[in-house]
């Protein structure tokens, strides 16, 4: 499976190593880390979740449990929100 970030349900934009958006849907503003700003970069176009983990693998030396674990978190609260594409 293969997933995005729902771009027309944001507006987002970098700041230093963060990501800041505005969910449309609820009017809320919201960010995230570096880790999860190197992710949403990745989700500008649908990716598959083994090369989401191995971005933070690769960027930022976690082992790879830890990065399936990131990962799916991210996915999990990209959906809970309704932000999340999935193919």
């Amino acid at each position: 499976m293969r997933y995005a970030v729902k771009q027309d349900a944001v507006v987002w934009q970098q700041v230093d190593d963060e990501v800041v958006y505005l969910d449309l849907a609820t009017s809320e503003y919201q960010s995230v880390n570096a880790s999860g700003a190197a992710l949403w970069a990745e989700m500008a176009a649908p990716v598959a979740r083994e090369r989401l983990a191995a971005v933070l693998v690769e960027r930022f030396a976690v082992d790879q449990a830890t990065a399936d674990t990131d990962v799916d978190r991210f996915l999990d609260d990209l959906r809970a929100r309704g932000l999340l594409v999935a193919e």
